[in-house]
């Protein structure tokens, strides 16, 4: 075993990503393209119009109870254009549209593979969705394709922090999001770490509990099944004693469910997680200058 960037790797060989281009500076942020992208959750779905690290225009609807591809796809076409309207520009002045989406799913292929938070998602290509809605006729009457890419969406995050944010400067890097589930994007070597089969960097899925629950993925004991959003809130509830939904809360129902006096609790627990949250940022931020020092 090896250490690098504060996190261990095995020496038999991980596989990885082709290397990045690098953190990329002002400069050459403002000749980079104007792209969308689209990012996936299972309580949340956010779509945008960039170029680079600038935020043109931006669009988050609730992902909703109903998840069914048929149905959600359809509206994030819609939150696409939106967001067009809202940056004043068209599909013709777009390089490509990038698509963070929870995984396990395929980047080559661009095919997702049943998340555990996005029910219904079972072999959903995706890419070739996007591809063939986005699809526009060039001017000499031949089709021409929008390019799509369809990336785990805790890499697609850990490569923006990598070139855009605090990520700048370093080689090798580990960016875990903790929302309504936990993923995690690694870089070593400006390489995306993603394993023989793409799955490298989930992180929330590994055992941390061998004796715990059964987590949406089918694992006991996972990361995500004992410390994401969704599952402090569930602890929370029961700790009030009462059972709940989880679907009940991104709905609203809950003030109808619990007591004034629970529903404050509540409310007051999930302002302290967000300030949990911003914390352990600033410690990972403080923690990945200090290796950079070093360095």
């Amino acid at each position: 075993m090896s250490q690098q960037g504060g996190t261990y790797m095995s020496e038999e060989t991980p596989v990885m990503r082709a290397p990045l281009a690098g953190a990329l500076t002002n400069n050459d942020t403002q000749n980079l393209p104007v792209v969308i992208g689209v990012d996936l959750g299972g309580t949340q779905f956010r779509t945008a119009v960039l170029r680079g690290a600038e935020l043109i225009s931006r669009v988050a609807q609730h992902t909703g109870e109903d998840t069914a591809p048929e149905h959600l796809i359809p509206r994030i076409f819609n939150a696409i254009q939106q967001a067009l309207d809202e940056a004043r520009t068209t599909l013709e002045q777009v390089a490509g549209i990038g698509i963070a989406t929870p995984g396990p799913l395929d980047h080559r292929t661009g095919i997702v593979y049943d998340p555990p938070n996005m029910p219904g998602w079972d072999r959903v290509p995706l890419r070739d969705i996007f591809e063939q809605h986005f699809s526009l006729a060039s001017k000499e009457g031949n089709a021409a394709q929008l390019r799509v890419f369809v990336e785990n969406d805790a890499n697609a995050a850990g490569l923006g922090e990598y070139l855009f944010g605090i990520g700048r400067g370093c080689s090798n890097m580990v960016y875990l999001t903790i929302s309504t589930g936990i993923g995690g994007g690694v870089i070593v070597d400006g390489k995306i770490v993603e394993g023989a089969s793409g799955t490298a960097g989930e992180l929330g899925h590994m055992t941390i509990d061998r004796n715990g629950g059964r987590c949406r993925c089918g694992n006991y004991g996972c990361l995500e099944y004992l410390a994401s959003g969704t599952a402090i809130l569930h602890t929370k509830l029961q700790d009030l004693g009462t059972q709940v939904a989880l679907a009940t809360w991104r709905f609203r129902i809950l003030p109808l469910v619990l007591s004034h006096r629970q529903r404050r609790l509540v409310y007051q627990w999930h302002e302290q997680s967000l300030q949990t949250r911003r914390k352990l940022l600033v410690l990972a931020s403080s923690t990945s200058s200090t290796s950079s020092t070093h360095k």
